[in-house]
């Protein structure tokens, strides 16, 4: 029991560092495919870092490799596809579509693993999902392009999750390894997009943003990730996903200071209820369910 609530200690953790990714994005302000490989870079340079001074050797178990590939692709074209996604429709609208992933997780994990699929845990995916809809709902641009790139991104995020569950490495070892092949996915698309003559006119002012996206928002939240996804169950996981926009909603009211609707008081309320359900309903036999 106190097993799995530090694992989904973990997951909340890395979801609310993700959610507050855009505060950094905004300041980093760079091209999103080139500040999508530095952050790798930086994230897998300092993972190396610290396995180099463990002194630990990666051990790779016979028949790991494919999925360790698969992978780190699923975790390039999420980016590549998410970042694409806002460039061509709204915020709101890239996130709903977005975060469709974890209903493809849950579904997915019941029809392909045959994993528990309980009424309770159904009850509160669909309430963290209203409630993200309920956050997320505002007037903008509906580009059939961007909601195809969310959709993409949405499969990408999905199969990050799916295909982790026949990898049994060390987690800082497979940490290391998936940022390190998914800078090596998405180096072309920034050399195909001529981004990267952009990285000589970085400023001091928009260094600290991109080294704290680098070691915290890649690093160590996607440590924090990948150590707590092979120990939860994938509905488990999905609820605990909407954690992130939902911290994106209330950093942007009180840093941000932009309005916030009774509607979208009523999306933050239903997401922690589906957060706190799905807390109290974790049953010790959770762990190693992927």
């Amino acid at each position: 029991r106190l097993g799995v609530l530090m694992y989904l200690f973990y997951n909340l953790l890395a979801m609310f560092i993700f959610g507050t990714i855009g505060l950094f994005v905004r300041n980093a302000q760079l091209p999103s495919a080139l500040l999508a490989l530095i952050r790798t870079c930086i994230g897998a340079m300092i993972l190396g870092l610290i396995l180099l001074s463990r002194r630990k050797k990666i051990n790779i178990n016979k028949g790991e490799w494919k999925y360790i590939l698969l992978s780190a692709c699923f975790l390039g074209c999420n980016w590549i596809f998410l970042f694409e996604s806002y460039r061509y429709t709204s915020i709101s609208n890239a996130t709903i579509v977005y975060y469709s992933a974890p209903l493809m997780i849950a579904f997915a994990s019941w029809f392909l693993y045959h994993e528990a699929f309980t009424k309770q845990k159904v009850v509160y995916l669909l309430c963290s999902m209203a409630g993200l809809v309920a956050i997320s709902f505002q007037s903008g641009s509906f580009d059939i392009m961007g909601i195809f790139f969310g959709l993409l991104a949405a499969c990408g995020y999905a199969g990050i999750v799916l295909t982790n569950r026949h990898i049994h490495m060390e987690s800082l070892s497979f940490t290391f390894l998936q940022l390190s092949l998914a800078a090596c996915i998405i180096l072309p698309y920034v050399l195909w997009q001529k981004e990267f003559i952009q990285i000589a006119n970085i400023t001091m002012a928009q260094l600290p943003w991109i080294i704290l996206l680098g070691v915290l928002h890649t690093g160590i939240a996607y440590l924090l990730y990948f150590t707590s996804i092979a120990k939860l169950s994938s509905t488990s996981v999905a609820v605990c996903s909407y954690l992130d926009p939902c911290t994106a909603i209330i950093l942007s009211i009180f840093i941000l200071q932009e309005p916030c609707t009774p509607l979208q008081i009523v999306g933050i309320i239903c997401i922690f209820a589906g957060i706190i359900g799905v807390t109290k309903s974790s049953k010790g036999d959770e762990t190693n369910a992927l």
